[in-house]
């Protein structure tokens, strides 16, 4: 069973899990009088900021920091013990497998993320697996939100010319039009972002929650953690617990 945190059957109960829209776009339950800073104010944090990842520049204490295993395709890889398998692509992509049931969740290949090969942030390290090394019998693709470092064109046209009907896709309400101007099939667009500077919360972000009868896996996409609203504990409560989860840390600028 699929779900996304915001479509349950009893959302009426749950006031938290229903999608809003206030003047065409969607807004966040848990804080709709947030406002995203313009433009104008980005730029100025970027020109101004520092680097504070600390992360060395050296390509030798890089790979002894945070070393990349590379996944090479064979039987021996995808074979799981107790029903339950997790690759960490990098980044927000992750390869599971929940007994037969095999997924990717947000894979992007590419060497940059952008509108372009050329424009956008370069990837800190390279993909543990690639497209190529993945199982022949992959069964479904989620997307948390259309950011370009969740969803990532040049991959999800490459992953659609191996797989092609053969996967579903799961995307947030609203990125539909988008899969299908690119030629893919088989989407489940759920109810529950802003993917260039002009169409900021068009379509829905959120998490997925996979689970069958043995384990459950929860993915949280970009969703943040607050001192002030409990969003994790109520997903925790009304959701948990989970075999798996796979959460992000850090990235909270600019505020």
């Amino acid at each position: 069973m699929v779900t996304a945190l915001t479509t349950t059957a009893d959302k009426a109960s749950n006031a938290l899990v229903a999608s809003r829209m206030k003047n065409g776009r969607f807004i966040n339950s848990f804080n709709p009088q947030y406002k995203s800073p313009h433009l104008g104010l980005v730029l100025v944090w970027k020109m101004t900021s520092s680097d504070n990842t600390r992360s060395p520049s050296n390509k030798k204490e890089l790979d002894k920091m945070l070393p990349v295993i590379r996944h090479k395709k064979s039987e021996e890889l995808y074979r799981t013990k107790f029903g339950l398998r997790f690759i960490w692509i990098g980044h927000a992509s992750c390869f599971v497998q929940m007994n037969n049931f095999r997924f990717l969740v947000d894979p992007i290949f590419s060497e940059r993320c952008g509108m372009a090969s050329f424009i956008g942030p370069k990837r800190f390290r390279p993909p543990a697996l690639l497209i190529n090394d993945l199982p022949d019998d992959l069964d479904a693709i989620f997307i948390s939100h259309n950011h370009f470092d969740h969803l990532d064109y040049p991959s999800v046209k490459e992953l659609n010319k191996r797989y092609g009907k053969q996967l579903t896709w799961f995307c947030g309400r609203g990125t539909r039009k988008w899969f299908l101007d690119n030629h893919v099939k088989n989407i489940v667009e759920l109810d529950w972002s802003r993917r260039t500077a002009f169409d900021m919360n068009k379509s829905l972000w959120g998490g997925f929650i996979v689970w069958n009868a043995t384990h459950k896996f929860y993915f949280a996409g970009d969703t943040g953690y607050t001192q002030n609203i409990s969003i994790f504990r109520q997903i925790g409560e009304k959701y948990g617990s989970f075999d798996l989860s796979a959460i992000p840390i850090g990235a909270y600028e600019p505020h």
